[in-house]
């Protein structure tokens, strides 16, 4: 059979399929998007970017890890034994988008769930779907969300795509702000009626800024923020585009001793002592 033709019967199976996860496998991972987002400041990224669990961590402070098929863990035991006291794991993109390994990474992570040890799931906010049925893929996969679980996470960041000249363009780019806080609301509001949980929501001031703007009627959520900026790193603070962050996503180059990672994690940060983060996750 012709290429073409073979590659075009391919692509109409499994668009009528009419299957109701699809695997996620070719999407930009959250480091690819926060590196993309940190080139568009001037400057060096600075350490704590090459962050090795247990090392350089702190007591005072709260660390983890975020995951999805992009990277696997080979010791469970060793995340909690690294002084990582919580794990966000990718669950779903879009409509019906599932990624692959997360099924496999939410039973191990509740076998490890404790006080000292938390899980969460996050879904990737894809800008030319509908929200209500991107908030029913997530609730479906996710299944039940347990009282010692963080609260579901929602990635609102860079949607991209790579044009004709080679160029990365957002897909956001062609909504207003009030259509994208409606598109993030949406989701928003039915996950936290289903769940009983209020959400936060993944960002980075450089879109956040650049697409919602002045509009701020998404301030009364929590932020988990992503910035690798030299600036950032230095004074150990990011920048937020909407007041005081909960979490902070300093890195996508953390390590973990021998045998318990395959390869580099992102890497994030608690805004508050470890016994403030029950309350802070609470609802």
């Amino acid at each position: 059979m012709n290429r073409t033709i073979l590659v075009g019967a391919l692509v109409l199976l499994f668009t009528n399929s009419g299957a109701s996860c699809d695997p996620v496998l070719n999407d930009e991972s959250r480091g690819e998007l926060a590196r993309y987002d940190a080139e568009l400041d001037s400057g060096v990224r600075a350490i704590p970017y090459k962050f090795s669990f247990p090392k350089d961590t702190r007591a005072q402070s709260t660390f983890g890890i975020d995951i999805s098929h992009y990277e696997a863990v080979n010791n469970w035991a060793g995340l909690p034994a690294s002084s990582m006291r919580f794990v966000y794991a990718k669950a779903t993109q879009g409509e019906s988008g599932q990624d692959p390994t997360f099924k496999k990474n939410w039973s191990s992570l509740q076998q490890l769930s404790s006080n000292n040890f938390r899980r969460g799931a996050y879904h990737f906010l894809s800008a030319n779907a509908d929200p209500a049925k991107e908030a029913e893929n997530f609730l479906k996969v996710i299944g039940k969300v347990d009282k010692n679980d963080l609260p579901p996470s929602l990635d609102v960041e860079w949607d991209l795509y790579t044009d004709l000249d080679g160029k990365k363009k957002d897909r956001w780019g062609k909504y207003s702000s009030v259509d994208i806080v409606n598109h993030v609301k949406t989701w928003l509001d039915i996950v936290e009626k289903r769940t009983g949980r209020r959400p936060i929501i993944y960002t980075c001031a450089n879109w956040w800024n650049k697409r919602i703007g002045n509009n701020h009627e998404l301030k009364p959520y929590r932020y988990w923020i992503a910035d690798y900026t030299s600036k950032s790193l230095d004074r150990e603070s990011p920048r937020t585009p909407e007041g005081s962050w909960l979490l902070w996503q300093f890195t996508d180059q953390s390590s973990a001793p021998r045998g318990i990672l395959s390869g580099s994690v992102d890497a994030s940060v608690f805004n508050g002592s470890p016994a403030d983060i029950s309350a802070a996750f609470a609802n």
